[in-house]
């Protein structure tokens, strides 16, 4: 964690379909890279978290344009606070946004949101405030991976019931 609050070199790199099914996200360089397919391009943005007002968009002919490009601009990509939104720390955690935002009453409210999300209307964002900024991001972290955990289990249920459906169905 930088004593700035910002963005830590996160080793994580994973890739992921968006949920509308029109691109993929992943994650390079501790920032979230977005590619999806317009009618006759590909769009290509970097964040380094949902309410980063430095992300930066682009629109190229094809894919190998718009990925490299992402690519490169997420490896020097600086994630910058919207004044509306103060963001005191945030990080990407197993295809989550964590940030901690600093409220008026001192207080820190640690906040997850699932990154492949693309599709309207938006998930809802699971939050919880705390009094110090390690015990928001602590519990951030937990959350996300609780998050990661409960999806697994949910995928490996509805194979057990493609499983037994084809089993019984012979």
């Amino acid at each position: 964690m930088s004593d700035s609050g910002g963005n830590q070199p996160a080793l994580e790199r994973s890739t992921f379909p968006l949920s509308s099914g029109e691109g993929y996200g992943a994650v390079v360089n501790g920032n979230f890279i977005k590619i999806n397919i317009g009618m006759r391009e590909f769009y290509a943005s970097v964040y380094a978290f949902l309410s980063d007002d430095n992300g930066q968009f682009g629109r190229f002919d094809t894919v190998t344009d718009a990925v490299a490009w992402a690519v490169a601009t997420a490896n020097t990509h600086e994630g910058q606070p919207r004044e509306r939104f103060p963001v005191a720390y945030w990080e990407i955690r197993k295809g989550y946004s964590i940030t901690v935002r600093l409220t008026d009453s001192g207080e820190y409210k640690g906040e997850i949101f699932p990154l492949w999300v693309d599709s309207e209307p938006e998930p809802m964002r699971i939050f919880k405030q705390f009094p110090s900024q390690d015990e928001a991001v602590q519990w951030a972290r937990r959350a996300a991976d609780e998050q990661v955990d409960q999806k697994q289990d949910y995928e490996l249920r509805l194979l057990q019931i493609k499983n037994e459906l084809e089993a019984q169905s012979v």
